[in-house]
């Protein structure tokens, strides 16, 4: 009985092993899928990451030019503004034989106040377009470092699971 079943053994193993052997290229098949995969979305994640950077880049600089054409206008405003104030103190001037010395004074003081604070204006619209460029750049930086991160993970991942499928991605 045992001589008899041991070709039925061999079959058996046989067989077995053609399974076995199906089944790991099965799984090698599967894992290679699966590394491309994870190749297309790791690309998809980068050209998306890209476009971003890209359209934030857009935006800030959309926002900096509308920022200063907002304070540039403001500063237009002021600067139109302090001179009309000087051809109203040029009117007074002009009529200042009839401003007592003690007029004449105020109206030098209120001059030199008028300018002053239009120059200390255009200090601060400077100060607020250098603080918002410098946070807008820092921002941008920030955003490629993470992008990097991201990328350079994804890439040792696919490496690792491209060396672990046997090289067969």
């Amino acid at each position: 009985m045992l001589v008899s079943s041991c070709p039925l053994l061999n079959n058996l193993g046989t067989a077995l092993a053609q399974v076995l052997q199906s089944v790991i290229e099965l799984v090698q098949q599967v894992l290679r899928v699966v590394i491309r995969i994870l190749r297309d979305v790791a690309n998809t994640l980068q050209g998306t990451f890209q476009q971003f950077l890209t359209d934030l880049g857009r935006l800030g600089d959309i926002l900096i030019n509308n920022l200063a054409n907002a304070v540039l206008t403001q500063l237009t405003d002021s600067n139109q503004a302090v001179a009309k104030l000087g051809d109203i103190f040029n009117g007074i001037i002009g009529n200042s034989s009839t401003l007592t010395p003690a007029q004449t004074l105020i109206l030098a003081r209120i001059i030199n106040n008028v300018l002053g604070l239009q120059n200390s204006l255009s200090n601060l619209i400077a100060q607020i377009l250098k603080a918002v460029n410098a946070l807008l750049q820092a921002l941008i930086k920030a955003l490629q470092g993470i992008l990097n991160s991201l990328l350079s993970s994804l890439t040792v991942a696919l490496a690792e699971l491209g060396s672990n499928s046997g090289g067969n991605g």
